[in-house]
């Protein structure tokens, strides 16, 4: 069996950051509308920061940088 573990590490940091790039977007063109409870901007915010709080791509970044 062959181990895709670096890839798949790769693959969930791009696609974290890209989440976060575009929850970033949508609340600059939604404006102040963004940031109200009622928006679904607002919730994948909310999202994409608890992902990022928690040190996970770091971890990753770890990992996919060992030498192993």
């Amino acid at each position: 069996m062959d181990d895709y573990s670096v890839e798949a590490a790769i693959s969930k940091v791009y696609a974290s950051e890209a989440i976060q790039r575009a929850a970033y977007e949508a609340l600059q063109i939604a404006a102040g509308t963004g940031f109200m409870r009622d928006a679904p901007m607002s919730r994948s915010r909310v999202t994409a920061e608890f992902v990022h709080l928690r040190g996970t791509n770091e971890v990753l970044r770890l990992y996919i940088a060992s030498p192993d």
